[in-house]
């Protein structure tokens, strides 16, 4: 089962509330939530999701680059949110978008990983759906998986020397 949409977070206390009544109606099924992870900066609101206490559920937050090119604040917020999920024994994979304005730091952001947040629990190296906004920008984002084996295949063994579950999906 999985929790995505816009942003889940946003819901506040309310997504607390729907983490504990899925816990209570369905808990034996494993819960996957996507989120930014920018919420869990606040580190109040990353104890009380870790106070819901869902047996199983997995935070997918993307992590687009080692370098801090996105929105204000957005890159620190992410690993700091995803270092308070850890730091409450939360699991996390981080999922790496693949595409033409990703791929040149798709090396780098895989040795930052190693390198700062080798505690995750699994990395997730996405290639690029055609959905949503994608098909608006597809010109500015795709890049045919052929182009770049050799640099994904290089990516996986960097995650792979430091033990470090990785998957790659959609090329």
């Amino acid at each position: 089962m999985g929790y995505s949409g816009g942003e889940p977070t946003l819901y506040g206390p309310g997504f607390i509330d729907l983490l504990k009544k899925t816990k209570l109606f369905l808990p034996n099924t494993g819960l996957d939530v996507l989120t930014n992870g920018r919420a869990f900066f606040d580190e109040d609101f990353t104890k009380s999701v870790a106070n819901a206490d869902h047996p199983d559920c997995t935070f997918g937050i993307p992590l687009y680059s080692h370098d801090p090119v996105q929105a204000e604040n957005a890159f620190d917020e992410t690993v700091k949110g995803i270092l308070n999920l850890k730091a409450y024994k939360q699991r996390v994979e981080i999922r790496v978008v693949i595409h033409k304005q990703t791929i040149d730091h798709l090396i780098e952001t895989c040795r930052y990983i190693t390198r700062n947040l080798i505690f995750v629990d699994h990395v997730a190296l996405m290639g690029l759906e055609i959905t949503g906004f994608t098909r608006a920008n597809l010109d500015k984002l795709w890049i045919d998986p052929y182009e770049y084996k050799d640099i994904l295949s290089e990516a996986v063994s960097i995650l792979n020397h430091f033990n470090i579950p990785t998957s790659v999906y959609n090329h």
